[in-house]
């Protein structure tokens, strides 16, 4: 790769990163092409010259985000932590970034369908590995009901996610009261019978 190539690819990921860091603050709508290039230290010109629009920008910025976290769960279920603390990890992550973008981050995903089709592309070649990993490492840590399949592991993470985006107040909940988070997880682990 080239000098000139090399210095693109830093300049696009530090407007994506920008971008994120203003959607975060201030939502979507609120956030300009004339903001992101302010304090990316670039040009607007240059902004559009790379995304060719705000739209374009917003979902490869949410496809650069969600690289991230799945880079961020390989480390967390790659890690030394015990197992409920990487479970927990991973599912109130969830819930804390859905917090975030002034509540607009689902509809967002849901409204645009190129975004919902990347991300349930990555979520079933990639997050599903991960939670099979995951789910090994309950079973042989005996966390997991040996009784339990796989596959009504992986159907019951996939509802809890898709229900976590549908309750967009639990972080602030969680961040009041961490025993909650404790007892969701124990639920979740150990289901009403403990």
């Amino acid at each position: 790769m080239d000098g000139f190539q090399k210095r693109r690819e830093r300049t696009q990921e530090n407007i994506l990163r920008v971008s994120l860091e203003l959607f975060r603050e201030r939502g979507f709508k609120k956030v300009s092409i004339a903001d992101i290039a302010l304090r990316a230290d670039v040009s607007p010109v240059t902004v559009y010259n790379h995304f060719n629009s705000k739209e374009t920008l917003i979902r490869e910025a949410l496809k650069y985000l969600s690289e991230g976290i799945l880079e961020k769960y390989q480390e967390i279920i790659k890690g030394d932590k015990p197992f409920l603390e990487k479970l927990s990890m991973i599912v109130f992550d969830k819930s804390v970034l859905i917090s975030q973008f002034q509540g607009e981050l689902v509809r967002v995903f849901i409204s645009d369908p190129d975004l919902h089709d990347y991300y349930d592309s990555m979520f079933n070649n990639e997050a599903l590995r991960l939670m099979s990993d995951l789910y090994n490492e309950g079973k042989k840590k005996g966390y997991v009901n040996p009784e339990i399949s796989i596959d009504a592991f992986l159907i019951f993470t996939e509802i809890l996610r898709q229900g976590i985006y549908h309750y967009p107040s639990l972080p602030d909940r969680l961040g009041k009261d961490p025993e909650l988070a404790k007892q969701l997880t124990a639920i979740f682990v150990y289901g009403l019978n403990g």
